[in-house]
């Protein structure tokens, strides 16, 4: 092979090289083109698939927040048709809440068995709820603990026909932001650092504004009507009480713990504990020297509540009385007034072996209706009749003497 024929086939080697090497370089770029483009309508896919599923849970959750949303009907079916026990024994007519249920103002209390209210009227505001009842007080029949409790107790009106108790509970307001999140976050912290310099958060519920000192119950806001929802659900249990339940008597005096306690075991409170004796071994009973009268109310006398009330009294060996518990109550009111009476009373201890001794023993305590003209008699007796150097014996108590 000449010279020129050699140099010929280099040049048809390299050319052949060349489109070989164009050829690869080509599909290789065809097949980088068409993974991208499987990548991107993959991305692609992909993105629209999340972006529906984001919708399809933002219209859930819209809808599970419209449901969740309360309704005057609601609220009138969860608390009117029934009586209530107001859990913190507030006897004035108008009474304000807080958003969480704490009560505002400092009204009026009393015994829980004035405290029981009827709602009749819902009327529910963007701002609060707001209720309408009457006032009912319980009447106790005679029934000792243990004996038929469903007919020891009946339920009486004492809130006149033209009068009702108006209860108002502020409601959590929901908010809905329409700014874009990071301009939201930004107005957030801007806003909590403007409150935390003016204002304080207080802990029933509210604002306190330190600059002025006035506090607004209803300032603080939700971010969904669940939110809220579920705020103005816990209030009401912290209104409201539909039976005696422990949180309700975690609350009472312990002489009506006593009572509560014994009908729920069923048999009468038990005093003879820590060295207390009974009657049928001491020598001497306790026996009651100085008697108070016990007051009456004007909720027991405009219904004509009158009758004998059982208690159960610890007299100590220093002749003082202790413990006392609720035998046969009267309600009304009237077993705290008779609790005070026995409690300022004076009593001569019980003996045995010519050293005096603790003992239970029952004391019967009477309560009267008193007219308009039995108590100008009364008056005037007292206004002309010389005091009585000694006690008035046996006095509004009644209790065996030895």
């Amino acid at each position: 092979m000449n010279r020129i024929q050699s140099q010929k086939l280099s040049m048809r080697i390299a050319a052949y090289a060349l489109f070989a090497l164009s050829s690869a370089t080509w599909m290789a770029s065809s097949s980088f083109a068409t993974g991208l483009h499987q990548q991107t309508t993959t991305a692609t896919s992909d993105q629209a698939t999340a972006s529906a599923r984001t919708v399809k849970q933002n219209t859930e959750t819209d809808a599970k927040t419209a449901k969740a949303a309360i309704t005057e009907d609601d609220l009138r079916k969860r608390l009117t048709g029934k009586t209530w026990y107001l859990r913190g024994a507030w006897l004035s007519d108008s009474l304000e809440f807080s958003m969480r249920g704490d009560v505002l103002d400092h009204p009026t209390t009393g015994s829980f068995t004035l405290a029981l209210v009827r709602i009749e009227k819902v009327h529910l505001t963007r701002r609060n709820v707001e209720l309408e009842g009457t006032r009912y007080a319980l009447h106790f029949l005679g029934a000792l603990p243990y004996e038929n409790s469903e007919k020891s107790v009946e339920e009486i009106r004492i809130t006149s026909r033209k009068k009702f108790v108006r209860l108002v509970i502020a409601r959590e307001q929901v908010v809905k932001p329409k700014k874009s999140q990071k301009k939201k976050q930004r107005s957030k912290a801007a806003a909590s650092e403007q409150l935390s310099d003016k204002t304080e958060v207080m802990a029933g519920g509210g604002v306190k504004n330190q600059t002025t000192g006035q506090t607004d119950p209803k300032a603080v806001t939700a971010e969904s009507p669940a939110e809220a929802e579920q705020m103005l659900g816990k209030a009401l249990d912290r209104i409201f009480a539909s039976t005696m339940d422990e949180t309700m008597l975690a609350t009472l005096p312990e002489y009506w713990q006593r009572y509560y306690k014994a009908r729920l075991d069923g048999h009468a409170p038990d005093m003879n504990t820590g060295g207390v004796l009974t009657a049928s071994v001491v020598d001497r009973a306790a026996k009651l020297l100085k008697a108070v009268d016990p007051a009456s109310n004007e909720y027991a006398q405009a219904n004509g509540i009158a009758g004998r009330a059982l208690y159960r009294v610890v007299v100590g060996a220093d002749g003082k009385p202790g413990s006392i518990a609720i035998m046969r109550p009267i309600g009304f009111g009237l077993d705290e007034n008779a609790i005070a009476a026995i409690q300022a009373a004076t009593f001569a201890p019980a003996m045995k072996a010519g050293v005096p001794v603790a003992e239970a023993i029952d004391l019967a305590v009477m309560f009267r209706i008193y007219s308009n003209r039995t108590n100008g008699l009364a008056l005037k007796t007292a206004a002309t009749v010389p005091k009585q150097a000694g006690p008035i014996l046996p006095g509004p108590y009644s209790t065996p003497q030895k």
